[in-house]
């Protein structure tokens, strides 16, 4: 399923990205939140979330896993606590099914 601009709404998403290059992931804050790997065409491949400070680390360990599989975006939702994040990836496996969530 295509990702929404709409995701960005939700009350505890503090700040979000555009969609970045894969491999641009290293510049983006450590803070705790979402992340959603995307194709060209912006259909979602993965999402998954990360605690406080270990963002870049979190897409690192995805990307290794083979998590990233068909990606070619990474964009990230940060939110104002760990417990937010963790809920809020549900939700969005929920709404695009990730055929990388599910190997």
């Amino acid at each position: 399923m295509i990702s929404y601009n709409t995701d960005t709404c939700y009350p505890n998403v503090i700040d979000s990205t555009d969609w970045l290059d894969l491999y641009k992931y290293k510049g983006l804050e450590t803070k705790r939140g979402v992340f959603v790997f995307s194709n060209f065409f912006y259909q979602v491949k993965y999402v998954g979330w990360a605690g406080d400070g270990d963002l870049v680390k979190e897409i690192s360990d995805a990307i290794k896993s083979g998590k990233s599989e068909g990606a070619t975006k990474v964009k990230v939702l940060y939110t104002k606590s760990e417990l937010f994040a963790m809920k809020l990836e549900q939700r969005l496996i929920k709404r695009y099914n990730p055929i990388n969530n599910f190997k």
